[in-house]
């Protein structure tokens, strides 16, 4: 059970670092002017 939380712990770590590197390169993509279809 023990290593089974460890587990979860590491798991979650890594999500959170995935997260955290995709929302970080999006924002920079996001920063870029992009030109948008005018309505």
């Amino acid at each position: 059970m023990r290593a089974y939380l460890i587990l979860l712990r590491v798991e979650f770590t890594l999500l959170r670092t995935v997260a955290s590197r995709t929302v970080r390169s999006y924002r920079t993509l996001s920063a870029l002017p992009v030109p948008l279809p005018k309505k």
